[in-house]
């Protein structure tokens, strides 16, 4: 099974949750430049949202950052936009803090921080949270092996839609993994 949510996230990812019509019509803007690849439009727009404090736009300039799409590829800074998103509480940005504690990409590697990261992400709902939660409790990487809890996750997960979510808690169904086989 692939684990590693950062190389399954499509660049829909990049959420467009506006606040107001303004900052809507502004992100839309952002997302579509981004789309055709305008980068450097992108970045202006959602620069000047985050300024007056768009979570939205900080989040999509941080994963712009982490991912060095129009601007160099640069961990710290990144994290640095996903934290001030999640202090408004961007579900999607406290994941990625949480993934990037993980793995120490601009921080030191912390796995209790990681971990506690995700499982609030994951806990108010975040689908991709919980579908890394169903990974992690699979493979045992950073919380015991437990494929019941695996199943419990990718099952929160699947009914939001999350199609990586569903494809995994397939295959623990068709193995008999944490629930009676069924195929």
């Amino acid at each position: 099974m692939k684990t590693f949510l950062m190389q399954h996230l499509p660049s829909c990812f990049f959420s467009l949750f506006g606040k107001n019509t303004t900052e809507a019509d502004g992100l839309t803007e952002a997302n579509e430049a981004f789309e055709q690849q305008d980068y450097a439009t992108a970045l202006k727009i959602w620069n000047r949202l985050a300024k007056k404090g768009s979570a939205s736009a900080q989040f999509n300039i941080g994963m712009m950052c982490l991912k060095g799409k129009g601007v160099t590829q640069h961990y710290k800074t990144a994290f640095s936009w996903f934290r001030l998103a999640s202090e408004q509480g961007d579900l999607d940005a406290r994941l990625w803090l949480g993934s990037m504690h993980l793995k120490g990409l601009g921080v030191p590697q912390s796995g209790k921080t990681g971990l506690k990261l995700i499982w609030q992400s994951a806990e108010k709902g975040n689908a991709f949270a919980q579908s890394l939660l169903g990974c992690m409790y699979f493979e045992g990487k950073g919380v015991p092996k437990n494929h019941k809890a695996a199943v419990k996750w990718y099952t929160r997960s699947a009914e939001q839609g999350c199609t990586l979510a569903q494809f995994n808690l397939g295959v623990m169904y068709d193995d008999g993994l944490g629930v009676a086989q069924s195929f």
